[in-house]
């Protein structure tokens, strides 16, 4: 028996004998062959429509129906392109890494993958059949909020195309201007053999944050170095956040500068801080200006105005102080307690005693002076060899340690002075 396509007549004759969708069914099956589909002998005319006929039919329809199924799972799961991921799920900024995963990749350099249809240049290590790593390529024109562009893969055996979100690219390097300038300077005149703290504040206008190197220097060769809150050394280095124009971000830096014994009086030379970044040292830095110095003399000696300590005074409803090896301890915080020490002054005359800002973890204040200059007395000595007490007014804020460091100068001759440093801490 022939096997060739049905015609016309014999769909006429199914039409007669089977419902439309049936019939409907037939065709559709018949058409999808993309060769000619065997089912039947040719019909005559005259010929019996038997039940044995009708079952061939159905036999080769179910036949086809079967191996055009098979075909249809077999391109599914052949050789297509297929992503089910993408490492990170979310949006992912221009240069970051972003992982394809999936199947038939084939091997690196088989595939292509296009994002915003900008090729990707290059895959990274690990890349294979079943991931594609590699850094989003420079996409222009990226808003913040993010751009939707569309991801594809091309391998050997068509392409996969998925959505995905990119962000602008994350800056890896600091760029921007750092700007240092002296704000604080030693009171009084410096004299040889001492050492001196001078404070700078450094602006930084950058578009991340960052870490910079920091490089006092005397011109004259004299030690200078980085210190802390206490005049300790500290680490050499800052780190800024990152600051929007025009305010930027700023730090203080504190530089004790000590000058050499025998240095002649009226020496003249400059102070300056360098402030380098770390990751872009040669286009973000900054510099002062470079500051004067100038030395008085040498360093008239202490004794000239005895200062030293002499006791501290516990509130009726706080632990009791004690003073031990130049170290008082304050054991309650928010309570104020009062620290005396003694001057005695060889001659009489009009003198001034400062106390050093011991920071904000305290509040002090000298007894006895004006409201608006709490670290400020003015003394006014009738006799010499007198005995003078200097009381200070203390109260803690936090548990922390500082300096009460005392300084009696003479009001018309800064040579007549007397120093003393007391530590100050809460135990704990």
């Amino acid at each position: 028996m022939a096997d060739n396509n049905l015609n016309v007549d014999v769909y006429t004759l199914l039409g007669q004998i089977f419902k439309p969708d049936m019939v409907n069914i037939m065709r559709q099956k018949l058409s999808g062959e993309s060769t000619p589909a065997v089912i039947v002998d040719r019909v005559r005319p005259g010929d019996l429509i038997t039940a044995d006929f009708m079952n061939g039919i159905v036999d080769k329809l179910n036949s086809l129906g079967s191996r055009l199924a098979t075909l249809e799972a077999l391109n599914q799961s052949g050789d297509d392109v297929q992503i089910s991921g993408l490492i990170p799920s979310g949006p992912v900024p221009v240069g970051s890494e972003l992982v394809i995963v999936g199947k038939n990749f084939g091997l690196v350099g088989s595939s292509t993958v296009t994002i915003d249809n900008v090729l990707v240049q290059k895959l990274r290590a690990g890349s294979d059949d079943t991931m594609l790593i590699f850094d989003v390529p420079l996409i222009a024109g990226v808003p913040q909020s993010g751009k939707s562009v569309l991801l594809r893969v091309t391998g050997q055996h068509g392409s996969k195309v998925v959505p995905l979100t990119i962000l602008p690219a994350v800056p890896t390097v600091p760029d921007g201007k750092v700007f240092v300038t002296l704000t604080t300077s030693p009171d009084g005149k410096l004299f040889a053999d001492k050492s001196y703290t001078f404070v700078f504040t450094v602006k930084a206008i950058t578009n991340i944050d960052e870490t910079y190197l920091l490089r006092p220097s005397v011109e004259a060769g004299w030690n200078a170095k980085i210190v802390d809150q206490n005049d300790l050394p500290a680490a050499q280095e800052i780190t800024i956040p990152k600051g929007d124009p025009p305010a930027g971000s700023t730090v203080d830096v504190r530089v004790q500068v000590t000058i050499p014994p025998g240095t002649p009086a009226k020496t003249k030379t400059t102070l300056k801080l360098q402030v380098t970044s770390k990751r872009n040292p040669t286009e973000l830095q900054g510099q002062s200006s470079g500051d004067p110095l100038e030395v008085e003399g040498f360093a008239p000696s202490s004794h000239q105005i005895e200062i030293a300590f002499s006791n501290v005074l516990t509130p009726s409803d706080a632990g009791t102080a004690t003073e031990s090896n130049r170290v008082v301890l304050i054991p309650t915080v928010k309570k104020q307690y009062r620290v005396d020490f003694s001057a005695i002054f060889k001659e009489p005359g009009k003198y001034v005693a400062r106390l050093k800002d011991p920071g904000s973890q305290w509040i002090v204040k000298i007894s006895g002076a004006k409201q608006e200059t709490p670290l400020q007395l003015d003394l006014e000595i009738l006799e010499s060899s007198l005995n003078t007490l200097v009381m200070m007014m203390v109260t803690a804020n936090e548990k922390a340690s500082s300096s009460l460091a005392l300084i009696i100068e003479k009001v018309d001759d800064s040579t007549i002075f007397g120093t003393w440093d007391e530590e100050i801490q809460v135990p704990g």
